[in-house]
């Protein structure tokens, strides 16, 4: 197994997980797990590189989430703070002018024309219609994820059109600052949490992963020492619909239990 990685070998993967130009691709990553790159600046390449590979007409999706108002804190678009903690590529598209989403709780730093379309979405919720979330299900976004197995944060929406039991609607009030910098005053924002006293409720895609790897619309190679994957979200809508009628918990950690 090759310890290291290069951009050629990283274009090579998306070729390989079917990702094409013209694509709108929400990543996921955890960089370190792949080890390190040929050269030191392999790294601050990497948008860039995928960037071309997806073209004019391809979108580029990434996490900047603060939570903001769930911990009584202004939300203010042009900070870079909390987008740090969603790891290098998210640090990366803030300082390289990503547009960004307005959601206090989930915002996205997008990059390419489906930003058009984003933006125009005037729900003051971070899930459900009306949502940011809800159009890129619809818009069957592809799933990049590396290094961090099949889960991603837009199968939340997907719990939410299936009424998961172990989550529900919280309307969160607060604060942000708005493109002029200028503060908003009494916002009122619905998100779509779990009850923090059942551990039990917490989000685990460690039973996903395990189950899907042998599913033909899961996509998923080896990159230097760690594993890079793919999927357009409404087939894994229409995999967890079937899934979750046995076991209710399968995206929970109570779900990961039946692999024990």
């Amino acid at each position: 197994m090759k310890n290291n990685w290069s951009l050629p070998d990283f274009l090579l993967s998306l070729e390989k997980l079917q990702i094409q130009p013209g694509d709108t691709i929400f990543i996921h990553s955890n960089l370190g797990m792949l080890g390190l790159p040929d050269k030191k600046d392999d790294y601050s390449k990497l948008l860039y590189c995928i960037s071309n590979y997806i073209g004019i007409s391809g979108s580029i999706i990434l996490p900047s989430f603060t939570y903001s108002f769930g911990k009584n804190e202004i939300f203010n678009l042009n900070s870079v703070l909390g987008i740090k903690e969603m790891g290098y590529l998210s640090l990366n598209a803030f300082e390289t002018g990503f547009n960004r989403t307005r959601d206090p709780m989930f915002s996205l730093l997008i990059k390419g024309p489906i930003y058009n379309k984003v933006e125009i979405i005037d729900g003051y919720r971070s899930f459900g219609p009306g949502s940011v979330f809800s159009f890129l299900v619809d818009e069957n976004v592809r799933i990049l994820n590396i290094c961090t197995g099949a889960g991603c944060t837009l199968i939340h929406e997907l719990e939410f059109r299936l009424g998961a039991p172990y989550r529900f609607e919280k309307t969160f009030h607060g604060q942000s600052y708005n493109a002029q910098k200028k503060v908003n005053e009494h916002i009122n924002w619905q998100s779509y949490v779990r009850d923090l006293d059942d551990i039990g409720s917490k989000a685990d895609f460690t039973l996903l992963t395990s189950t899907v790897k042998s599913l033909d619309f899961y996509k998923e190679i080896q990159l230097g020492k760690g594993l890079v994957s793919s999927y357009k979200i409404q087939d894994m809508f229409s995999f967890i619909k079937k899934a979750i009628i046995s076991k209710p918990d399968f995206l929970t950690i109570r779900g990961s239990q039946w692999l024990m």
